[in-house]
């Protein structure tokens, strides 16, 4: 099954060729695409997940450059694999060439040998076609916005420096901590106590001595 599909992508051709044979770089503008690792024979691990009518589809297997004429800006990526769940297989065979356009940007047309065995062998090549043609529309985006780098005004995220948080703690002013009133020495509280037993006991008196001269009047004994 030969699928072929066209793209425009906004930079440089040779920028974007780089870009095209850079497994690991490209791969991540193709959804639903990761590479997992890098082989001593220079192909890379990776897997694919895909939806194909209603069907959703995994696959695990290889993808190497397997030709590249930097000067004619083309180059042939070969990638295969399984089914993650079922006996079906995927190969598929891509020529791709990257090619000037007025203004600068690029034309990218990529020509693709399938061929597959499995549930997906039972789809149209319609829906296959439908199917390439969003994916690479995708791809075209990406590529677009990885090569575009940060927007005017930003700058790529990075994590703080440890040394330089821990000076800016050392050196920090101390935070404005709210002053609460310290309460009130105990000696305030003897005196108080001072004072209120000694009007207790000078009533305490008083009583007593009304009792004293009450109880002296009715016994008919002069009061002093």
């Amino acid at each position: 099954m030969l699928i072929e599909n066209e793209f425009n992508v906004d930079a440089a051709p040779d920028v974007v060729y780089a870009l095209m044979v850079d497994v690991e770089r490209v791969a991540t503008c193709l959804p639903g695409t990761e590479v997992l690792g890098r082989r001593d024979d220079g192909a890379y691990d990776g897997r694919m997940k895909m939806k194909l009518g209603p069907m959703k589809m995994q696959y695990a297997g290889t993808v190497a450059i397997t030709d590249q004429d930097p000067a004619a800006r083309t180059a042939v990526m070969l990638a295969s694999g399984t089914e993650a769940k079922g006996q079906g297989s995927a190969q598929g065979t891509l020529r791709m060439a990257v090619t000037e356009r007025d203004g600068g940007s690029s034309a990218v047309a990529v020509s693709t040998e399938l061929k597959i065995t499995g549930r997906v062998a039972q789809m149209g090549h319609g829906i296959m076609k439908d199917v390439s043609t969003r994916m690479i529309g995708e791809m075209a985006q990406n590529m677009e916005r990885l090569l575009a780098g940060p927007t005017d005004g930003e700058e790529p995220a990075t994590s703080p420096d440890p040394a330089a948080v821990t000076a800016a703690q050392e050196t920090a002013p101390a935070p404005d901590v709210p002053q609460v009133a310290e309460p009130a020495p105990a000696a305030s509280h003897v005196k108080l106590s001072t004072v209120v037993g000694a009007v207790v006991r000078g009533r305490l008196a008083a009583l007593r001595a009304w009792i004293s001269r009450h109880v002296r009047r009715r016994a008919g004994t002069p009061t002093s």
